[in-house]
């Protein structure tokens, strides 16, 4: 496994001797690999105290840049008073938020909801934490300490009072959370590595020499190494567009195993004739 991975990594022009390998061998590469890069973010996931930074962000953003939804809309004695019509906003790919006072989910039209992985409710005394649309648990405001707050975030105090209650559900729920969205990233990667790896091995097709494709789809599966170690560095270093310099790399790794290839056959067609 290691030997490929090394070979793979710094001597492109070698991978074609992997070209035979066996199913198990080649899914287990993959899966393996894809194991490795979630590595960074179970580390993450492990030493976080906080909500997400990007999550923190773009919640305060929500509240601060569209003051005119959330103007009518406040927490007095851990009750919220809500007069506008019930509202339903994505705050980022993974989490939204809805006010519903004393009203039920099912009201709720859901195709934004389900959507979203992490879903807060706003209801008449406490936040509800759903997963979907499944209820995980209910938080009051008194335990959340949200006596009185504007949800336009007029002071620091409130951004900090918000930011502060988000941080105790997840707290609370951290392994829970943490472990759907690892799950997440992985398959996520997993299916984007798989499309690539088609898409790759579908365009060689008719490229010399011309493999089966089987051995084209081993062939692509090697080249791909040094996009995953990409995708690991740009989760270590939080630099998500590294991607895009593993996919140029492996373009140019995959396109010198391919020419390897067509020297070796070529020697092989002169050593046919000779004899």
């Amino acid at each position: 496994m290691f030997k490929r991975i090394k070979i793979s990594l710094t001597e492109p022009k070698l991978i074609g001797q992997f070209i035979k390998d066996k199913k198990r061998v080649i899914w287990g590469y993959l899966l393996f690999l894809l194991l490795i890069i979630t590595i960074p973010m179970l580390v993450k996931s492990f030493v976080k105290k906080e909500i997400d930074p990007l999550f923190k962000k773009e919640l305060i953003k929500e509240f601060k840049n569209n003051d005119n939804d959330y103007n009518e809309i406040t927490i007095s004695d851990y009750k919220l008073i809500f007069e506008e019509k019930r509202a339903q906003k994505a705050i980022d790919p993974f989490h939204a938020i809805s006010f519903n006072s004393a009203l039920s989910l099912d009201d709720f039209s859901g195709s934004l909801l389900d959507q979203r992985l992490y879903h807060y409710n706003f209801s008449e005394d406490g936040i509800e934490l759903y997963l979907g649309l499944n209820l995980i648990k209910k938080y009051s405001y008194q335990e959340l300490e949200l006596k009185d707050f504007n949800f336009n975030l007029p002071s620091k105090e409130d951004e900090d009072s918000i930011v502060s209650a988000f941080n105790a559900i997840y707290l609370e729920n951290k392994v829970y959370i943490e472990s759907l969205l690892v799950i997440g990233f992985y398959l996520s990667e997993l299916f984007l590595l798989l499309f690539l790896i088609l898409i790759s091995t579908w365009i060689y097709k008719y490229q010399r020499p011309k493999l089966r494709s089987r051995y084209r789809f081993n062939l692509t599966v090697y080249s791909y190494t040094i996009y995953l170690f990409f995708v690991l560095l740009g989760e270590l270093f939080s630099i998500p567009f590294l991607k895009l310099l593993g996919i140029l790399l492996t373009i140019i790794y995959l396109r010198m195993a391919y020419r390897q290839l067509i020297i070796i056959s070529q020697i092989q067609i002169k050593e046919d004739e000779i004899e």
